[in-house]
C-alpha cells in the first residue's frame, strides 16, 4: 500500500514526467511492486546480492560505492537499479548502503517492461534517463583520467558547483571520490587557491575559475 505522499514522490521522478498524480496512481494499480523498509547500515544492493528491479527512494538516504570509492549519495525521489535490468549479468555494478533508516519501492523488470511497452511517454522518459547516465559516466571517466590531481580536482568541483560556485563536501569524501590521498588533496587545493581558481570558506569550496576557464589557459601556456 502506498500513501498519498509516496505516490506524489513517485510521480515527480523522471520516469513519470508528463503524467499527472492521478494518472500515476492509476498506473501503479496495474503493476506489481514491493515497498521495503531499511535500517541504517543495511546493504540494499551489492555486487553479489541484488534485485532485478528499479528502486525509488521514498524516505531516507543511500550511499553508493564502487569498491572503496564513494560514487554518490541518493535521497528521496532518486532512482537506482537500471544496471540490473534487461541483462543476464550475475553481478551488480556497485554497493548501496542505507545511510539512514528509509523506505524504497521496487519495480520488477517485468513491471518496468509493462510500463514502457504500454506507455510511449514512459518509454521515452526511460530512454532519456539511460542516455543521461551514459553522458554522466562518460564525464566521470574524463574526470578520473585527468593527468594531474589539480586538474582532476578542479574538473570535479566545476561539475558539482551550485549557484555562486559553492561546493559543500568534506575533505574525506572528496579524496575518496577522486581516488587521491588527503595529503595530495590538501596540497593541490592550496595550489589552486594560490592560483585564484578556488577559495575555501569553512566547509565550502568556492570555484572562482571553472575548469573550462582555467585549463585552456594552462594548455595554451604549455604550448607557447
Amino acid at each position: 500500500m502506498l500513501f498519498v505522499k509516496e505516490t506524489e514522490i513517485i510521480s515527480k521522478t523522471f520516469l513519470f514526467d508528463g503524467f499527472s498524480h492521478e494518472e500515476v496512481a492509476s498506473l501503479l494499480e496495474e503493476i506489481y511492486f514491493e515497498k521495503i523498509n531499511f535500517s541504517k547500515g543495511d546493504i540494499i544492493f551489492s555486487p553479489k546480492s541484488f534485485r532485478r528491479a528499479l528502486g525509488i527512494i521514498l524516505s531516507g538516504r543511500v550511499i553508493v560505492k564502487k569498491g572503496e570509492l564513494t560514487v554518490s549519495e541518493l535521497a528521496v525521489g532518486d532512482l537506482f537499479g537500471a544496471a540490473a535490468l534487461f541483462n543476464n549479468e550475475a553481478t551488480y555494478v556497485s554497493t548501496l548502503t542505507a545511510r539512514t533508516d528509509g523506505t524504497v519501492i521496487f519495480f520488477t523488470e517485468e513491471a518496468v517492461r509493462t510500463l514502457t511497452e504500454k506507455n510511449a511517454g514512459i518509454g521515452m522518459n526511460y530512454i532519456r534517463y539511460l542516455s543521461g547516465r551514459i553522458r554522466f559516466l562518460s564525464g566521470e571517466v574524463d574526470m578520473l583520467s585527468e593527468v594531474t590531481p589539480a586538474r582532476r580536482i578542479l574538473r570535479y568541483l566545476s561539475g558539482k558547483a551550485e549557484e555562486g560556485g559553492k561546493v559543500r563536501i568534506s575533505m574525506t569524501e572528496l579524496a575518496s571520490r577522486l581516488s587521491i590521498g588527503r595529503a595530495t588533496l590538501y596540497r593541490e587545493l592550496t595550489r589552486l587557491e594560490e592560483d585564484g581558481a578556488v577559495s575555501r570558506d569553512g566547509k565550502d569550496i568556492i570555484v572562482l575559475r571553472s575548469y573550462e576557464q582555467t585549463i585552456p589557459n594552462e594548455d595554451k601556456q604549455c604550448s607557447d
